[in-house]
């Protein structure tokens, strides 16, 4: 029998994702493809126990141990950190999500690996933390212009938090890159369109989406077959694509 897949949008919310996976449990899918908040690994867990197939997409849950497929995030966002470092940038912000979860997590660390590697100083005032939102980047990218230690530019961990970024920075008057910089992590294509484009650290989405699927299927495979499945981590590789939200500057000593 031919079963029908399912879309489920959690929005970062793990009640909502909790309820989509009883949902989907109650309708005896063979396996779910899952963006985890992090918060519902008992659950997660007992999927897996009751032989639901789990992959892991974007990030992985603590304790649980399944099939993952990530991205590089630490990586990714220090080739965008370093990237801004090479422009001659030394006050870099950053709009972050939650830390609790991997992509969160990761992405400051490779933005700390940057700036510790350039022999720039952590301050705590240029570091931003939120939810991976349009409305908290806008909000944290006010909070950071508004400052008296601006920074010079900004690194953006998410579109979605990128697009309230640009808003914020719009609103406030400000022109890129001679005002500011910016690097964002994820691409679309307004970044590209925008004037100027912005740049951005690329995410293979397609590879991402086909190979999660052919974990998935592999994993159900196996079990048809009775052959034992040993849970694999694929991380794949992110890209710098420079467009024209930063300019070189001139290092003054």
């Amino acid at each position: 029998m031919v079963k029908i897949p399912y879309l489920c949008n959690g929005d970062e919310n793990p009640e909502k994702e909790l309820n989509y996976l009883k949902v989907l449990n109650s309708n005896r899918v063979d396996g779910i493809i899952l963006t985890p908040t992090g918060k519902n690994s008992e659950y997660v867990q007992h999927l897996i126990n009751s032989r639901t197939k789990v992959v892991l997409l974007d990030r992985l849950i603590e304790g649980v141990d399944c099939d993952a497929l990530l991205v590089d995030n630490a990586n990714g966002a220090y080739k965008a950190v370093k990237h801004l470092i090479d422009q001659g940038y030394r006050k870099i912000g950053i709009v972050d999500g939650y830390l609790d979860r991997t992509t969160g997590a990761e992405r400051l660390k490779g933005y700390l690996k940057a700036i510790e590697e350039a022999g720039i100083a952590k301050d705590d005032s240029l570091i931003k933390i939120g939810d991976f939102k349009k409305e908290s980047g806008e909000e944290l990218t006010k909070e950071l212009l508004k400052q008296p230690n601006r920074p010079e530019a900004i690194f953006t961990t998410n579109i979605d938090m990128s697009m309230g970024a640009l808003i914020a920075i719009k609103e406030m008057g400000l022109t890129i890159p001679d005002d500011i910089g910016i690097v964002c992590f994820d691409d679309s294509d307004w970044a590209l369109i925008l004037k100027p484009s912005i740049t951005v650290i690329r995410q293979p989405v397609y590879q991402l989406g086909s190979t999660a699927a052919e974990l998935l299927i592999k994993e159900i495979e196996d079990e048809e077959k009775n052959l034992d499945h040993k849970p694999t981590i694929v991380t794949l590789s992110t890209e710098l694509i420079i467009r024209n939200s930063t300019k070189k500057r001139i290092l003054v000593n």
